[in-house]
């Protein structure tokens, strides 16, 4: 993810959590179909989307099997989304078959205002 140094990343609530993305395909994706991206974030075990595109939109299609390729894929968490620790799940389905799956950690931290002690 773009911005942290460590595995465990911190993002603010109602902001947009910037991933970065690296792989090489063992196989070909959207040679003839529209490969998607999406984010969602796992609440009690559901998956609760937070972005979704057609990866042919953040690189050029199709990619075929042993081709490295690079994606950012912004997804905004909602300034509802209660503080804690959460598991972001990223997922590229092509022709109805999951291709790549990720999952990691984050925090998601609520805004803090400074104090003003001068009125």
């Amino acid at each position: 993810m773009n911005g942290c140094v460590w595995s465990l990343c911190e993002v603010i609530s109602g902001s947009t959590l910037n991933l970065g993305l690296n792989f090489t395909a063992v196989e070909d994706i959207g040679l003839n179909t529209q490969a998607i991206v999406s984010e969602a974030l796992i609440i009690v075990g559901r998956p609760f989307p937070v972005y979704q595109t057609n990866l042919c939109d953040l690189t050029p299609c199709p990619i075929l099997a042993g081709t490295n390729v690079v994606i950012f894929a912004p997804g905004f968490v909602q300034s509802s989304t209660p503080p804690g620790m959460y598991t972001v799940r990223v997922t590229i389905v092509d022709n109805a078959k999951t291709v790549i799956c990720l999952e990691f950690t984050i925090v998601i931290k609520m805004i803090q205002c400074s104090s003003n002690s001068e009125l």
